[in-house]
């Protein structure tokens, strides 16, 4: 899955989304896997660049990567933001895993329905939607990537290759 490609493409939706909220655009936040992980680190770099493609540069206090459990994550936006006093951009949540942790937090701190910050998930979830949130989610091409992998096979190729299937932005609005 291209998730350079998808995180970029998200972070412009969600930085879209907050300055039509926000009248104002500024850095969102990033949280949940690891920085030293490779999905991590692609989906990071899209991050970034989408910022910086409109002039913006993200703070360092911005990346929160404690993993993807969601304790962990509650546990960090709950030390960075304590009651949520500060007001968030809005937010590029890493999984669904650590979507459990964000939307616990933000429930706990009152910020929900129109009080929640413009989100999105680099991870697709029909149940999401069901939340009644406007999350914005980036759903992986899992019969595209497949095909790729078959392909592969297929020819007979063992050689090492690198593939990356652009994945769709599933917009909640």
């Amino acid at each position: 899955s291209d998730n350079y490609g998808g995180a970029k493409a998200l972070t412009h939706k969600i930085l879209a989304n907050s300055a039509r909220r926000r009248g104002e655009l500024a850095p969102l936040t990033f949280i949940g896997g690891r920085s030293s992980d490779h999905n991590t680190s692609e989906r990071l770099r899209g991050f970034h660049d989408a910022h910086r493609e409109l002039g913006l540069s993200v703070p360092q206090e911005n990346i929160l990567a404690p993993g993807y459990s969601k304790g962990h994550v509650e546990d960090c936006l709950q030390e960075r933001f304590g009651s949520a006093k500060t007001l968030l951009q809005g937010i590029f949540v890493n999984s669904t895993i650590s979507l459990e942790g964000v939307v616990r937090w933000l429930s706990q701190v009152g910020l929900t329905g129109s009080e929640q910050p413009p989100m999105g998930c680099f991870d697709w979830d029909p149940f999401v939607y069901l939340l009644g949130h406007d999350i914005d989610m980036v759903q992986q091409d899992v019969p595209a990537m497949l095909d790729a992998v078959f392909s592969i096979i297929d020819a007979g190729e063992a050689s090492q290759q690198r593939i990356e299937i652009p994945p769709r932005l599933m917009s909640s609005s």
